[in-house]
């Protein structure tokens, strides 16, 4: 389901990989469909994560 909606909320299926394969549960990512400021945060984490 997760990957079916997240079109709707302007949102590419391969950010949502991302999410998944770094270790947010579905639950965290329908949140952020809600709340784009926890998606811009997780982003910026995942950001700072990958370049130690």
């Amino acid at each position: 389901m997760l990957m079916e909606y997240c079109g709707l909320f302007g949102m590419d299926k391969s950010d949502v990989r991302f999410l998944l394969d770094i270790g947010y549960q579905a639950e965290e990512i329908e949140e952020m469909f809600m709340d784009t400021k926890l998606l811009e945060e997780a982003f910026h984490e995942a950001k700072k994560h990958s370049k130690c």
